[in-house]
């Protein structure tokens, strides 16, 4: 598995919601710069703040990515594999 993941959850056997450290070409840009769905076939579900904890639910796409941010991603495992 890639090194950026955090934890993951299955959901069939094509598909996994997974914690994804967001490596660092992705800090400083907006959801929509990163083109996740149309490059990766993945769906940010929510941002979880690592220090606080706290979690925002389905990020609007002007959510710009921060470091000590985790992201809640639902996709292919092969997908979400490209993200290195």
């Amino acid at each position: 598995a890639s090194p950026n993941v955090m934890d993951y959850i299955p959901l069939s056997d094509d598909y996994m919601i997974i914690e994804l450290a967001p490596p660092n070409s992705f800090l400083g840009k907006t959801l929509a710069e990163l083109q996740l769905r149309s490059k990766y076939n993945i769906d940010v579900i929510a941002v979880r703040d690592v220090l606080s904890d706290k979690i925002q639910m389905v990020p609007a796409a002007n959510f710009t990515v921060k470091d000590g941010e985790v992201l809640v991603v639902v996709g292919k495992e092969k997908d979400i594999k490209k993200i290195r």
